[in-house]
């Protein structure tokens, strides 16, 4: 896998780390609507990774996710939330720390230029629904 590929995927589970699982990651990186989705853009500020590997298949994205997870950088804990559920969660292990820390010089300015894009791309899309009329689906707070 792609080392920049690699950290957003990392940087992505830090910003979450244990509060949601691959299924989540993967439906917010390749652009989904889905509410708990827009809620935890918003929440957590996260714009910049909506939608960023969009033009990659689902399984695209779930094959690094995997990747990550049987090279034993990401740890899949189980955590039971107030329904009484058990959820599979991602966490970072201190590999993935280490990776982080040791590519943060290397790979933070890229990235940022590519959350400043990303995001003008994202009120691009307002605005054309704006224009259109259509419903927003995109919202500003959920």
């Amino acid at each position: 896998m792609d080392e920049f590929y690699k950290y957003i995927l990392l940087s992505l589970v830090s910003e979450l780390n244990g509060e949601r699982g691959k299924a989540f990651f993967i439906s917010l990186l390749r652009g989904s609507k889905q509410k708990k989705v827009l809620y935890m853009l918003n929440k957590k500020s996260l714009w910049g990774y909506y939608n960023l590997l969009g033009l990659l298949s689902r399984s695209s994205v779930e094959a690094m996710y995997d990747e990550l997870i049987e090279s034993k950088v990401l740890q899949i804990k189980n955590n039971r939330l107030t329904d009484g559920f058990l959820y599979p969660l991602l966490h970072l292990d201190q590999a993935a720390k280490q990776f982080l820390d040791e590519k943060d010089s290397e790979f933070s300015d890229r990235l940022k230029e590519v959350f400043e894009s990303n995001i003008k791309i994202i009120d691009i899309s307002r605005l054309m629904l704006d224009l259109t009329g259509q419903p927003d689906s995109l919202p500003d707070a959920v």
